[in-house]
C-alpha cells in the first residue's frame, strides 16, 4: 500500500461523533455518515473502548480551536516585554507537534 503524504493530505472534516452506533466488532467513529475510524474489539472491555473512541473524537473536534488559541497566546505572549523563552519553546514544540512537524 502507498505512502500517503501527510504534510498535503487533508484530514476528514469534523465534527466527529460516534452517531450512537456500536458494531459488534468495535466502535466505528463517524463524521456525518461517513466512517473515519474504526476502534477494533481486541478483548477490551465495552467501557475502556468507549472511553479511547471519546477521547479521540474530544482529541479531533479540539485540535483546531486549541491550536488557533495557543498561536494566539503565543502572539500575545511575543508582543510582551516580559516574554519568557522556557514557556515560547513549549509553546512552539507543542504547535510543531500539533502540525505534525
Amino acid at each position: 500500500m502507498p505512502k500517503t503524504n501527510t504534510q498535503t493530505a487533508q484530514h476528514t472534516p469534523t465534527p466527529w461523533d460516534t452517531n450512537g452506533f456500536l458494531s459488534n466488532d468495535g466502535i466505528r467513529i463517524y463524521h456525518r455518515q461517513d466512517e473515519v475510524a474504526h476502534l477494533s474489539d481486541i478483548g477490551l472491555d465495552q467501557d475502556v473502548l468507549e472511553a479511547h473512541a471519546a477521547f479521540i473524537i474530544r482529541a479531533v473536534n479540539a485540535h483546531d480551536d486549541l491550536l488557533a488559541a495557543l498561536k494566539e497566546a503565543r502572539n500575545f505572549v511575543l508582543a510582551t516585554p516580559f516574554a519568557a523563552p522556557t514557556q515560547l519553546a513549549r509553546i512552539d514544540a507543542a504547535i510543531a507537534k500539533a502540525e505534525g512537524r
